[in-house]
């Protein structure tokens, strides 16, 4: 784990000052090599907390929601085409360590894209957070589905971790 710098440590603790004030609109907090960390209000107008990328007609997201009990994964891709609320089976492992597997929903984005969503209980997102921050790359495969597996680099998710990890200490301490 890379040391923090003293510039660093001072706008992380003006975050968690600033973050219950800001969850007006959803806003980014953090970008690194196309990671971005957002905070805000989710539709239903609870408080959130999220980190996403995006390219080449795909989109994979993680988010926090006030009151939540697991971190929602979300993930969309332009030529999907799935039916809501199908379930399908699905893999992520971050470098070589161990795989995870979910059942994921199917459902729509605003923009209608096809989309994949699942959840990482309370008990495991810890784990979670520190392989996708601490790892290079990323594989979601979708076994026994005609979905193509997907790769995505990691570089940059160390820097947009620790401020999506204080907004979410922000929205726990603020309920």
């Amino acid at each position: 784990m890379r040391p923090m710098s003293t510039t660093m440590l001072a706008a992380l603790s003006f975050l968690i000052l600033a973050i219950p004030a800001a969850f007006a609109d959803v806003h980014e907090i953090a970008k690194s090599n196309g990671w971005t960390a957002y905070a805000g209000r989710s539709e239903d107008n609870r408080a959130m907390c999220a980190v996403g990328a995006t390219g080449g007609g795909r989109w994979f997201g993680m988010k926090y929601f006030t009151g939540d009990s697991a971190l929602t994964i979300q993930m969309s891709k332009n030529t999907w085409k799935l039916r809501d609320g199908i379930r399908v089976a699905v893999t992520a492992q971050f470098d070589d360590h161990g795989k995870w597997s979910a059942s994921a929903k199917g459902f729509h984005m605003s923009d209608g894209d096809g989309a994949l969503e699942f959840t990482i209980p309370v008990k495991s997102i810890d784990t979670w957070v520190d392989e996708f921050k601490n790892s290079q790359r990323m594989i979601i495969r979708f076994p026994g589905q005609d979905i193509d597996d997907w790769q995505a680099d990691l570089s940059g998710t160390e820097n947009v971790t620790g401020p999506f990890g204080i907004c979410i200490a922000s929205v726990l301490m603020t309920n």
